[in-house]
């Protein structure tokens, strides 16, 4: 594969078979799961030597000694813990996954908070990982590994992430997902999570086709209806398909957000391609969906 093609990114977190709301349980220690395991690639075994005998006892001695840049009030900054991600995203690139889970439950010790690790650790990670591989730094295989280890935490840590938001009630319905064909879906599993945390129910999952989809949309009611797309070869396709998909919404009114990289980069592309809007990130997508719920509420 070459360096110009798209980064495959392996999805742990179940298929969308049914469609079916996932259910929200807590996953097993990542060092007792099946991604803990070595993997057993000779290009792993002097770095996993390498990290067992020399890093992950010097991540437990500086727990101890409080190396994270705590301040006094004991509440770990968001500065601090963004220094902390090119030394996290070589990590996770590591056979064992106890190592990077170490590292985050220590900077929870130290007083961050999963909320913003999720979001000024994970997501920033995510993307460092696909920096290091269009530099020809690590391989396809570390980063492939690296997401993985990466969804592994947002699925172990997801229900302390949620008992620390505000829980308000609300029966709005999400539909957020790659599109058909798209290999990112770190990315839309973190927004997934924010949704949920201001009490969305959400569905989701890489859907097999656009023809899933639209028969998706169809038959149940979402108010909003995400997307996620790294790259836009051509406008004219996208655009027919998020036609097709309101035509065909059981929500005549839905709103329709997109999200990614070439959105982020040129936010003008999402009126070309008919979408009502985008955001960078989780927390500025659920806010986004707040003001344009309001809006509607007012226009009434």
């Amino acid at each position: 594969m070459t360096r110009g093609q798209q980064l495959p990114e392996r999805e742990f977190a179940g298929t969308c078979e049914g469609w079916v709301e996932p259910h929200q349980t807590r996953q097993p220690h990542a060092a007792s799961s099946i991604l803990a395991q070595p993997i057993g690639h000779h290009d792993h075994s002097k770095l996993a030597r390498l990290i067992e005998g020399k890093v992950l006892p010097h991540l437990l001695l500086a727990y101890r000694q409080g190396a994270f840049n705590t301040p006094a009030d004991g509440i770990m900054s968001e500065k601090a813990i963004g220094e902390h991600v090119g030394e996290f995203a070589d990590l996770v690139i590591n056979p064992d996954a106890a190592v990077s889970t170490v590292y985050f439950e220590n900077m929870i010790a130290e007083g961050a908070s999963v909320e913003a690790l999720f979001r000024v650790l994970l997501a920033p990670t995510a993307r460092r990982l696909g920096e290091l591989w269009q530099e020809d730094i690590n391989s396809m295989f570390d980063v492939t590994q690296g997401l993985a280890h990466l969804q592994q935490l947002v699925r172990t840590f997801s229900p302390e992430f949620h008992e620390q938001g505000h829980h308000p009630l609300s029966n709005r319905r999400a539909l957020l997902m790659p599109l058909p064909g798209e290999q990112h879906t770190f990315g839309i599993s973190l927004v997934e999570e924010y949704f949920r945390r201001e009490g969305w129910h959400v569905w989701g999952g890489p859907p097999n086709s656009f023809e899933e989809v639209v028969a998706l949309v169809s038959s149940m009611w979402f108010d909003m209806i995400g997307f996620s797309v790294s790259r836009v070869p051509e406008i004219g396709p996208l655009k027919s398909q998020i036609v097709k998909i309101r035509a065909a919404a059981r929500n005549r009114n839905v709103t329709i957000m997109i999200g990614g990289r070439p959105f982020v980069e040129n936010p003008d592309l999402v009126e070309l391609v008919g979408a009502d809007a985008t955001a960078a990130d989780g927390p500025r997508a659920v806010s986004k969906m707040s003001t344009l719920n309001s809006r509607a509420i007012a226009s009434a």
